[in-house]
């Protein structure tokens, strides 16, 4: 008697378990095609901010080249005695005081 209690317990589980199971994908099947939409939206979403992040990079990376040639200029026009080397990568600017890296 005691095993056939067990036995019906386990069954019982086990049935709980399965229409909890086919109710959660019955809901989910439902939704299906309004999900897939958002996935989408989301997936738009992605694209354009990655091409935005593509432009702003780009436009760092020229910035930083243009200040490496800019500085590389006015390193060069250190022979009127306008910058004092400090140091491989640094130097002082006499007319604004500043301290410029390469």
């Amino acid at each position: 008697m005691n095993m056939n209690w067990k036995k019906m317990k386990y069954m019982l589980i086990g049935m709980f378990l399965t229409v909890v199971f086919l109710f959660s994908t019955a809901q989910d099947d439902g939704g299906y095609y309004s999900g897939n939409i958002e996935v989408e939206r989301m997936a738009s979403r992605i694209e354009r901010f990655i091409k935005s992040q593509e432009s702003f990079i780009s436009m760092q990376r020229t910035l930083i080249s243009q200040q490496g040639t800019l500085n590389k200029v006015m390193i060069e026009s250190a022979a009127n005695g306008r910058f004092a080397h400090i140091d491989s990568v640094t130097y002082f600017d006499t007319r604004t005081g500043e301290i410029r890296r390469r």
